[in-house]
């Protein structure tokens, strides 16, 4: 199965493409000394290998309509965590259920335009928002975000948008350890989002600066 990219980052050519591709090996290394920290047990080890395949078996064991909440999870992501994330899907997929989305909008005004994307089963405006939707359907699909970016090295700064080649070295650093582990993409992504996160939590906690954004 082919890694879906978006289509929208930038395919270098030249001394730029050389430079993404060193950078991209040394976010590799990176990725792979976070799995092979043994901060996780075996058990959450591979609870956050399989999160996709899990969060795709919970969705398809509540809902029939697995694969509108698969786009509305997805829709719903930006800004939140993952409790408010499942919170505001499910809102969503009542209003949409109801037709009262004319009238009650539970989420939040940048999730809009991709709920209605989402019920209409069309692909999803923005590449992290897409691809999550296609992981969990259980597509080979790349998702980039904050804490894979943070893991890499880039937008330590709160507040700090990446640039299209950063998360272009991500996503192919998220492919070479793929192939090095003979893990899935999505695996790589999840096992690297879950270690990098909650260590960071912890240590933002410990220096009492409080919760994190999602």
């Amino acid at each position: 199965m082919r890694h879906l990219g978006p289509p929208q980052l930038p395919n270098p050519k030249g001394k730029a493409r050389k430079s993404i591709i060193a950078r991209s090996r040394r976010v590799a290394r990176d990725y792979v000394a976070l799995l092979e920290s043994g901060i996780l047990d075996d058990f959450a080890y591979f609870a956050a290998r399989d999160w996709y395949v899990l969060a795709l078996q919970g969705i398809k064991a509540k809902h029939g309509d697995w694969r509108l909440m698969c786009g509305l999870m997805a829709a719903t992501s930006p800004q939140t965590d993952v409790r408010m994330n499942v919170i505001l899907a499910n809102e969503a997929r009542r209003s949409h259920e109801l037709d009262m989305m004319d009238q009650w909008r539970p989420f939040l005004p940048c999730h809009e335009a991709n709920v209605h994307r989402a019920i209409a089963f069309e692909p999803l405006s923005g590449q992290k928002v897409e691809n999550f939707r296609l992981a969990l359907l259980g597509q080979q699909a790349i998702v980039i975000d904050t804490w894979m970016l943070r893991a890499a090295g880039f937008c330590k700064t709160l507040g700090e948008h990446p640039t299209r080649h950063e998360i272009r070295i991500c996503y192919e650093a998220v492919k070479l350890v793929s192939k090095s582990l003979g893990l899935k993409v999505q695996e790589v992504q999840a096992l690297v989002w879950t270690i990098y996160r909650n260590t960071n939590w912890i240590a933002r906690r410990a220096v009492g600066t409080g919760a994190l954004e999602a």
